[in-house]
């Protein structure tokens, strides 16, 4: 896997740099990274990758908004990324120890 995609100077993963753009205020540069990165992953069927990503997410330290992008980028792989249903349930519980639930918010992007 191109190292580039994964990788910004001094920032760790394109998950780490996407948080560091959302808590800039840059939410749209945020997402942009997220769909733009998962979906480079995915094409290129980096299917083990992605699941290392997503096994490597630190949720709490990640807005909703950033963890919300990356199930939904990752939806059309979720019966290939074994990781993925363990990260879902990891933001469902996040979600609901932050009281951030809303009706919806989460439908559709189960394992």
């Amino acid at each position: 896997m191109p190292q580039q995609m994964l990788l910004k100077p001094g920032y760790g993963s394109f998950v780490t740099y996407a948080n560091k753009l959302d808590r800039a205020g840059h939410n749209d540069a945020s997402l942009d990274l997220i769909y733009d990165s998962v979906d480079e992953l995915l094409r290129a069927s980096q299917f083990e990758e992605c699941n290392e990503i997503l096994k490597g997410i630190e949720v709490e330290s990640c807005s909703i908004d950033v963890l919300l992008a990356i199930l939904t980028a990752t939806a059309p792989a979720r019966s290939q990324l074994k990781s993925r249903d363990q990260f879902f349930q990891l933001v469902k519980s996040f979600v609901e120890r932050r009281g951030l639930q809303e009706p919806g918010l989460l439908d559709g992007l189960e394992g």
